[in-house]
């Protein structure tokens, strides 16, 4: 199992982050923020809580004038091997919000070291419509992680990161930030500007339909970003989705089979599935599976099997195995789960297995 993200934080990384801004600030006490880092409940944090910890402790070892004491932090992290310094642009979000100019300044400084997407979100919530202006002109930047935190920071449901109502409520809002960057000449940027906007289908789906036809065809990029943003609507099986996107294939006589029909939890099944092309075309074929979930309800889970142009006639038969052991981000119990055939969104056969705890 991967040791935990938290553990990057230990004595000796804590011991280089202190370093560097004595390196800039003589009269910062390396020893005693070290120390002062690590009191207890230290063990217990988790990694967002240990960033607090670390910002927290930084201001009191830092001067008490905010624009002095992240100066510091900026020319500290100017020097070689500040990467994934999250705490610095944290630092700036919780203590930065009455200085305005300081801050939009530091939170642009820093993103090229340590992303600033979340520490932006405070100053969103503070004034959406100045920031949306801020990061318009971030998205010109010739800098790609300036122009990504341009809509990263801006995505209405940001992992990890604080819902932007305001931006939930109305897409346009950012869409506009979107507009700049949407044939942008960085991948790392185009995927952002995707998830942007698969974070309006979630709200949004019509208008995500919209917004994607009216960018079809601008350029390859733009294509792969509006592909790559509407994965959520083909998952759901959203017939506008898959026609704009070309999906025009269909099948007759599905079937799968699912060997053995009765698995004990952290065992894996067989499915075997055919069908045959009525219909030529592009044809994105899935599996879902209803888990049953810990209140005896089921919750379906899709699994991409292939994605290809298929011919008239074509008799297709493969096979796919599926773990049912227990993972990090799902947890199997027992009792009848659903096993779901699709292609192009719709159901072509179904089966059902039965899972027991050992």
């Amino acid at each position: 199992m991967a040791e935990p993200i938290k553990n990057m934080f230990h004595q000796e990384y804590l011991q280089t982050v202190a370093n560097k801004v004595q390196s800039v600030h003589g009269d910062f006490h390396v020893d005693a923020f070290v120390k002062n880092v690590q009191t207890e409940p230290w063990a217990e944090l988790e990694m967002m809580d240990r960033i607090n910890k670390i910002t927290e402790t930084l201001h009191s070892h830092l001067p008490t004038d905010y624009k002095e004491a992240v100066t510091i932090l900026a020319d500290a992290a100017d020097a070689k091997g500040a990467e994934g310094y999250m705490f610095f642009p944290h630092f700036v979000a919780k203590y930065g919000l009455d200085d305005w100019e300081t801050s939009i300044t530091m939170l642009r400084r820093f993103t090229s070291y340590a992303s600033s997407e979340f520490a932006v979100r405070p100053f969103i919530e503070k004034d959406p419509i100045e920031m949306v202006n801020v990061m318009k002109e971030w998205a010109t930047s010739e800098n790609e992680h300036v122009r990504r935190l341009a809509s990263e920071g801006a995505r209405p449901r940001l992992p990890w990161g604080k819902t932007l109502s305001a931006f939930i409520k109305d897409p346009t809002k950012t869409t506009v930030i979107l507009e700049v960057l949407k044939e942008d000449s960085s991948k790392y940027v185009r995927k952002s500007v995707a998830n942007h906007l698969n974070d309006f289908s979630k709200d949004h789906p019509n208008y995500v339909l919209q917004l994607a036809k009216s960018w079809q065809g601008k350029s390859e990029r733009t294509d792969w970003i509006i592909r790559h943003g509407c994965r959520t609507l083909i998952r759901k099986g959203l017939p506008e989705a898959y026609e704009l996107f070309g999906y025009g294939g269909s099948v007759r006589d599905g079937l799968v089979m699912i060997q053995p029909p009765s698995i004990v939890i952290g065992e894996s099944i067989t499915m075997d599935y055919s069908f045959t092309v009525e219909r030529a075309g592009a044809m994105r074929v899935e599996y879902g599976i209803q888990f049953v979930k810990a209140n005896g309800k089921r919750s379906e889970k899709k699994f991409l099997l292939v994605d290809r142009t298929y011919h008239t006639g074509e008799k297709v038969k493969r096979e796919r195995t599926h773990s049912f052991a227990d993972l990090s981000t799902r947890k199997h119990y027992s009792g009848t789960h659903i096993v779901t055939i699709y292609v192009n969104g719709l159901v072509v056969s179904e089966a059902s297995i039965n899972v027991i705890k050992k």
